[in-house]
């Protein structure tokens, strides 16, 4: 019974493995991962028989129940087997029931129909797994023919051994379960199917040995986290420089095209010629603090642009030396702008002494005093002078031939200076001495001022004069330099120095030479020439020459008179000679119009009658007249003239002209003027009624009480 029961575990072993073998017809293919799943299911299957087996000789179904069911080991010291019994007789074939269940498994190993090889890993898992179904056989073999097995295998049999540390008993089988993932923990935990290369168990815990990081590949090897490290399919790799792996597990870069990982990016070479972090490869870094930039994947000083015609300024600013063009200050300049640079005067870096007066000229350093006599830069660098045109450059300034004809500062030549101070000036390109120029009739004045001879001009004093210069001249009476002295008393007159006396008293010289009195009797008198009427009124001269008024005296008519004579005078009101005209009288020393007499109050009706102003009078037709009367004149009425106009029947009151209707119903003036109406009183036409009592006027004019009403307190009251 037990030979047919281990057959049928034989049996049941190779059906289960023929079905593995077997898969969905119409497909010639199978995945990898299919291969890998499946590999276990054939582990599995081998062990259900071995555990099969071994219930079939022994009698039990479940080694594992506990380990006092274990046989126990064979004594170590002796060669003796254990006790034989009826099933001893099935040990013999026991090796060859197990060569062949792994016969079996062998010859059913899957494998991908149409296909005419295996990748080298499915072979490798595969040729484990016999070898390891071959030494279980061998070992159960040996412990059952000689009732002891070899307990240094690392899941040794409980045939003949006892489970050690970090063993479990699972079946008939000592399993490690800190490290088998078929058995992680314990019996009964298979960790999730998955690559051999991936599935791993590990201090008793499922771990993915492709991802875990501290478990990377095999157990306990750990990548370098903090400094990068990742584990991606079972090898720690540097996530910050793997091409492989850059940034991220599987994140490959185009090696092809030229990339690297680099902080855990992938770059191409061109990114790391700017880069200071990165400057030529990966963690090459600048010394930017001490001057240092990428350029071209190199590290350089900065202070190299300066002058680098291939990094002018910048990294890559080439300059265009082919045609002169090189870097200076970061610039890529031509030839030509060195030319007045001063800061870089001819070449690069010449500085000229500015300062100092020093600059840049054509490209040369050059002092200003250069500038003062070179025609090719007169004055300034490039100010060329027109020397073909007759010019020199003189003084820093292109000066025309001519002008060293006359020039104090450049006579004759540039630099050749007259002495001003003592009176030399240039002419005619040489320096003339003091005075030359005073008569010299063709240097008069100035170098070159021809006198003109035709009109007889001399030079006299530095200018061209005609004769008559000479004539009345006290600096030149006569001829050049006769002077005539003022201060001593002589003139020039004509061309003779005179007496200045004469001309006090001669006709012919009357106060200035040549001055001749015109008119009949005319005399010269202190230098005047007068006529005799002129001695009518003179004070000075009354009379005649030289015969003067007292203090106080007026000359009239050729007499000194008093002030006195001139009052209420009609023929010399006031000055001699203003004589009244007719209708006019002199009134003091003032001619007024006689009509003023009728209203003038200091002079009414006749001159110097005073009117007394201040008692009330006025002037009214030559009469002084008290200003009371204009109340009632009709005249006169209210101011002197003012005529009423009587055919109107107009009188005045009160100084104004009133008609008869002025005084009907005019309480002031009712019927004549003057006429003041009492208390209670109106004017009622031309008489005042009483209108409290009056019963033709009660309360108001023309209000009639009718009778037997009688008005009292200005109401008709009736009996």
């Amino acid at each position: 019974m037990r030979l047919l029961a281990l057959l049928a575990a034989i049996a049941c072993v190779a059906a289960n493995l023929n079905q593995l073998h077997h898969r969905a017809p119409g497909t010639r293919t199978e995945s990898a991962r299919a291969v890998q799943a499946r590999q276990p299911t054939r582990e599995r299957l081998m062990m259900r028989a071995e555990k099969l087996t071994m219930a079939s000789l022994f009698g039990r179904e479940d080694f594992s129940l506990s380990p006092a069911h274990s046989p126990a080991p064979a004594d170590p010291n002796t060669n003796s087997a254990p006790p034989f019994t009826d099933n001893m007789i099935l040990l013999p074939l026991l090796p060859l029931l197990l060569f062949l269940a792994g016969a079996s498994a062998n010859f059913f190993q899957p494998r991908a129909l149409g296909t005419r090889t295996q990748s080298a890993r499915a072979v490798q898992a595969r040729q484990l797994t016999r070898e390891r179904l071959m030494m279980r056989a061998e070992k159960l073999t040996m412990a059952s023919l000689f009732g002891r097995a070899d307990c240094s295998l690392p899941e040794p049999s409980t045939l003949a051994c006892t489970c050690g540390p970090e063993y479990e008993l699972c079946g008939v089988l000592c399993r490690n379960t800190a490290e088998n993932p078929d058995y992680c923990g314990d019996c009964d935990t298979e960790c999730p199917s998955g690559p051999p290369s991936e599935r791993g168990c590990c201090g008793g815990t499922c771990v993915n040995l492709g991802s875990d990081e501290a478990n990377c590949g095999t157990c306990n090897t750990a990548c370098d986290v903090p400094n990068g490290e990742q584990c991606c399919s079972g090898s720690c790799s540097d996530l910050t420089a793997n091409p492989e792996n850059c940034g991220a597990c599987g994140t490959v870069c185009n090696i092809v095209g030229g990339e690297s990982c680099c902080s855990s990016q992938c770059r191409t070479a061109a990114s790391f010629d700017l880069d200071n972090s990165n400057c030529g490869a990966c963690g090459t870094t600048c010394n930017v603090g001490s001057g240092e930039g990428c350029c071209g994947g190199s590290c350089l000083l900065t202070s190299t642009f300066q002058s680098d015609n291939d990094n002018c300024g910048v990294c890559g600013n080439t300059c265009d030396t082919v045609n002169g063009v090189t870097c200076c200050s970061g610039i890529c300049r031509a030839p030509v702008s060195f030319l007045l640079d001063n800061n870089n005067c001819g070449l690069c870096g010449t500085v000229c002494d500015v300062a100092n007066g020093v600059t840049c000229c054509i490209g040369t350093c050059t002092p200003a005093s250069a500038f003062q006599l070179d025609n090719a830069n007169c004055g300034a660098c490039g100010n060329a002078c027109n020397v073909a045109g007759g010019d020199s450059c003189c003084a820093g300034a292109c000066t025309p031939a001519a002008t060293f004809q006359t020039s104090n500062a450049n006579c004759g030549t540039c630099g050749n200076a007259c002495d001003v101070g003592a009176g030399s000036t240039c002419c005619a390109g040489t320096c003339a001495v003091p005075g030359a120029f005073n008569i010299d009739p063709n240097n008069c004045g100035s170098c070159g001022n021809v006198c003109n001879a035709l009109n007889d001009e001399t030079c006299c004093g530095g200018a061209c004069v005609p004769p008559v210069f000479f004539q009345n001249n006290d600096d030149a009476c006569g001829t050049c330099g006769n002077v005539c002295s003022p201060a001593g008393g002589t003139t020039c007159c004509g061309t003779t120095c005179v007496p200045e006396a004469t001309f006090q008293t001669d006709p012919l010289n009357c106060g200035t030479c040549g001055n001749v009195c015109a008119g009949l009797g005319a005399t010269c008198c202190a230098g005047t020439c007068r006529l005799p009427e002129d001695f009518e009124t003179d004070p000075d001269n009354c009379g005649s020459c030289g015969l003067q008024c007292g203090v106080g005296e007026t000359c009239c008519d050729g007499t000194c008179v008093d002030p006195a004579a001139f009052i209420d005078n009609d023929a010399n009101c006031g000055s001699c000679g203003n004589a009244c005209g007719g209708g006019f009288a002199c009134c003091g020393t003032s001619c007024i119009s006689t009509t003023l007499f009728q209203t003038d109050p200091a002079n009414c009706g006749a001159c110097n009658i005073v009117c007394d102003t201040a008692g009330g009078e006025v002037c009214c037709s030559g009469t002084c007249t008290p200003e009371v009367t204009f109340d009632d004149d009709v005249n006169n009425c209210g101011s002197c003239g003012n005529e009423c106009n009587v055919g109107l029947s107009e009188t005045c009151c009160a100084g104004q002209c009133a008609l008869p209707t002025f005084f009907v119903d005019n309480d002031d003036n009712c019927g004549t003027c003057g006429n003041q109406c009492g208390v209670n009183e109106d004017c009622c036409g031309t008489t005042c009624a009483n209108v409290q009592n009056d019963n033709n006027n009660c309360g108001a004019c023309g209000v009639v009480c009718i009778f037997p009403d009688v008005c009292s307190n200005g109401d008709c009251i009736g009996p």
